[in-house]
Order: C-alpha cells, then sequence, then structure tokens
C-alpha cells in the first residue's frame, strides 16, 4: 500500500472514532490489532476498542477526533490529533460538568494489508482533569507544572531508594 493509501484508511479510523458506528471499525482494524498504550481497563483487539469508545461516548455523546497534521513512511502513519467534547457523563470518577474539554493526541498506526494493525499513542490526560476540574489536577493546577516537574521525579528517586517500584 502506498502512503497515501495508507493516511486514507488513518483518515477514515478517525471519522468512525467521532461517529457512533463503532461496528465499521472491523472493517478497518484487523482482527488481531493490538493498543500498546491501552486506556486503563480496555479489553484487547477491537472489542477493547469499542469498550473504549463506547466509554468515552457516554461521557463526551459529541466527541470529535480531529487531525491536525498527518504524516506517513513505509507501512506506519502519525497523526497529531485534538479530541474535543462536551462532558455530560461519568468520566473516570468525575460527574458531568457540562464543560467542553479538549486534549492533544499523537497517535501511530502501523498499516498491513488495508488494514490498522498496531497502534502507539500519548494523550493530555493532565490537561483533560484540569479542564474538568479534578480534584487531583486542582492542586497541580495552584502549583503549575512546574511542580509536577520537580514532584514527580522527587517521587520516583523516594520510591526507588525504598524499594517501592511496582516493577521491583
Amino acid at each position: 500500500m502506498t502512503t497515501e493509501e495508507n493516511k486514507k484508511i488513518s483518515r477514515r479510523v478517525y471519522e468512525i472514532f467521532s461517529s457512533d458506528n463503532l461496528d465499521a471499525l472491523d472493517e478497518m482494524l484487523d482482527r488481531n490489532f493490538i493498543d500498546h498504550y491501552p486506556q486503563p481497563g480496555q479489553g484487547p483487539g477491537i472489542d477493547g476498542v469499542k469498550q473504549m469508545l463506547a466509554s468515552l461516548r457516554k461521557a463526551f455523546p459529541d466527541l470529535q477526533w480531529i487531525v491536525k497534521d498527518m504524516v506517513a513512511e513505509d507501512d506506519k502513519v502519525v497523526a497529531r490529533l485534538n479530541v474535543a467534547g462536551t462532558h455530560q457523563g461519568m468520566y473516570k470518577g468525575i460527574p458531568a460538568t457540562g464543560e467542553q474539554a479538549s486534549i492533544p493526541l499523537i497517535n501511530i498506526f502501523r498499516i498491513a494489508d488495508g488494514k490498522v494493525v498496531e497502534r502507539w499513542g500519548v494523550e493530555d490526560q493532565l490537561s483533560l482533569m484540569q479542564q474538568l476540574g479534578s480534584a487531583a489536577s486542582s492542586g497541580l493546577a495552584r502549583f503549575g507544572k512546574a511542580a509536577l516537574a520537580v514532584a514527580l521525579p522527587a517521587a520516583l528517586v523516594w520510591a526507588w531508594r525504598n524499594d517501592k517500584l511496582p516493577w521491583s
């Protein structure tokens, strides 16, 4: 497949993400699809993606995945997106606020035989929590992101010194 064909496939996946027709993902994702960065609680494969998107739709019924940039090389497509919606349902323990929220997101899809077979991605969850006014982020907002830049490494050093790292 050409890089332009792969970009077209990727754009179609984001169109489906923005719709209520999640069954259309069966045509776009490989049956052995792997999400390397799933959301907490997200199951594997296509069913896991559908479950995650359905959950997001309950919290943000008007959720839209807006492609800002897209670059392709060989079998990979990188997209810089903005995901936006109105918070109208429970999301990660936060009751509906009615607030408009948006976060930047970077996704990498690997495509084979006309279907997405793998995804890697990063998103700014802290920004979303701040927009929704979660208690956990309100303290950070008071001190700013600089405090996080200092506090997080210090917490990791403490955990390492005290043999409390989750993977040790």
